[in-house]
């Protein structure tokens, strides 16, 4: 596997950052957090309570939707759980089709003692009609789906109103994980399904995919699906390589990548989610990271590019993921390589790694990277420890690192803390930033409390504390107005809004037509940052 050596975003990262190349898909509790996890992939969630996030209502293009069932190849079951057998699944699985159930009026479990395997000439189509759960019995992986040509990208499979669970997948090789569904060289869609407590390796360079993973030239698209308390050595849910993902109306949450050390070493990229391959798209919308946690770069979701292939986040919140402290520990929620990222209307809450809390982005093998920003919230985010200054926790925020570019409009960085670098670290020469705040706190407060550059271009933005003690902090934009937004604590819906009096009232110019909770802005003289106040 190759190795990209990422340029450190200032000499005060030289000691922390590292870098993964295709990191494939690749300890410690938080402090004041949960109690983490066991090493099996159990996990306290947000705030450490272990609590399950509702599927989101959003207003996200849903890119596929329930296959019609009325007339299936296959019906499992004659009327009662004892017909429900497995050997009645694997026949119908191994016949491909369209497959449902008739078990009668309760819901049923069928244990599987080996991987079902549909053909690989057809589609096949899963239907539980929120009844049918399939289980590995803690003993094997539930279906493996490959075909000859990892080109192709079909046939399909699709599960739906379905649970998977218990699946188990052992080994150190890329394609030992995925837990619940393996596939080489199709496509999946799942929709309206969960995914719980499947486990994959806890260890392995390149070994990914808790729940699923996907190798070769075909698309994973999830829809309003809920993967929770998965694990595997990277990516704890999902894993993608050379494929397509798109996850849009979901959650995923409380999984864990159970690896340490990156690539190389043994993992631990991506506690909900990791991507590589070249000339794919990563589309999430309208879902929910929240409590993943990771062992090395990305708490939430890692990815890897080659050509600044496109990253789309929308209407999407990263709350609460996290790295345990050990080295490395970098990004408590998303980590970009080489990618162009779009994010609107997110936020990045309260998410925490030793190094860079919220969002790392980076070029990588020649690969400028881009991420552009409208109402977004980062906010409460931290780098730590911080009570112990003998060690780093740096960059809260944000962090750029070699060739980066992007513009930021309406973009709220407020309440992330670290050492050093609070807000935004790294070469912000190509960034041009409006209508926005940043306003930022610290542990040490004779280190940068919100930029560490000031090469970034812009107008109609606030920064506050207008510098720290050592009287060295930077502006993030040169000239920016240094005054106190007056912002309140974060709210239910996770954004933080200027209160009455608030200079960032009317500051905004040239506005999006809609804030980040999607109500109507001021054409001109809107506030700055992600949220409007009328």
């Amino acid at each position: 596997m190759r190795l990209a050596l990422l340029p450190f975003v200032a000499l005060l990262l030289v000691a922390a950052c590292g870098s993964d190349d295709d990191g494939t898909n690749g300890g410690n509790d938080r402090p004041g957090g949960g109690s983490g996890t066991d090493g099996t992939g159990s996990q306290n969630g947000p705030g450490g309570d272990g609590t399950s996030p509702p599927i989101p209502v959003t207003s996200c293009t849903v890119p596929a939707t329930l296959v019609v069932t009325t007339t299936p190849t296959t019906k499992v079951g004659s009327g009662n759980a004892a017909s429900c057998t497995e050997a009645a699944l694997r026949t119908a699985v191994t016949a491909g089709g369209v497959i449902t159930f008739d078990c009668g009026a309760d819901p049923v479990t069928i244990t599987v003692t080996s991987p079902l395997k549909p053909p690989i000439d057809k589609d096949t189509v899963l239907d539980g009609d929120g009844k049918i759960t399939i289980s590995g019995g803690d003993r094997t992986r539930i279906v493996s789906f490959a075909t000859n040509d990892t080109r192709n990208g079909t046939p399909t499979l699709t599960v739906q109103r379905i649970t998977f669970t218990k699946g188990k997948s052992t080994g150190t090789g890329p394609q030992d994980g995925g837990s619940a569904i393996n596939v080489s060289g199709a496509s999946v869609v799942a929709i309206d399904a969960t995914f719980v407590d499947n486990h994959g390796p806890e260890s392995g360079q390149d070994t990914a995919g808790g729940a699923l993973y996907n190798f070769g030239g075909g698309k994973t698209t999830v829809v309003g699906s809920r993967f929770e308390r998965n694990s595997c050595a990277n990516g704890g849910a999902l894993a993608v390589l050379g494929a397509e993902l798109t996850i849009v109306n979901s959650v995923v949450a409380n999984n864990v990548a159970t690896g340490t050390g990156g690539n190389p070493g043994n993992g631990g990229n991506g506690g909900a989610a990791t991507m590589d391959g070249e000339n794919r798209t990563l589309t999430i919308c309208g879902s929910t990271f929240q409590g993943n946690r990771g062992g090395a770069y990305g708490g939430a979701v890692f990815r890897t590019s080659y050509h600044t292939e496109p990253s789309n986040i929308d209407q999407t919140l990263f709350a609460d993921n996290q790295i345990p402290d050990r080295d490395p520990s970098q990004c408590g929620a998303l980590w970009l390589q080489g990618s162009k990222a779009t994010i609107t209307s997110s936020s990045f809450v309260r998410n925490s790694a030793k190094t860079v809390g919220a969002i790392s982005i980076y070029d990588h093998m020649g690969a400028p990277a881009v991420i552009d920003m409208v109402n977004v919230t980062i906010a409460d985010n931290q780098a730590w420890p911080q009570t112990d200054f003998t060690k780093t926790g740096l960059t809260g925020g944000i962090t750029l690192g070699g060739s980066v570019t992007g513009t930021w409009q309406n973009v709220t960085i407020a309440g992330n803390s670290a050492q050093f670098a609070s807000g935004i670290s790294g070469d912000t020469k190509g960034l041009t930033i409006t209508n926005s705040i940043v306003s930022n706190v610290a542990a040490n407060e004779y280190t940068p409390l919100n930029c560490f550059d000031s090469g970034a271009k812009g107008a109609q933005n606030l920064q506050w504390p207008a510098n720290n003690k050592g009287n060295n902090d930077k502006e993030c934009v040169a000239g920016i107005q240094k005054a106190d937004p007056l912002l309140g604590a974060l709210t239910g819906e996770n954004v933080r809004i200027p209160g009455a009096g608030s200079p960032a009232i009317g500051l905004g110019r040239s506005c999006p037509a809609i804030d980040q909770l999607g109500k109507a802005r001021k054409t001109d003289a809107c506030t700055a940052g992600a949220v409007e106040v009328p």
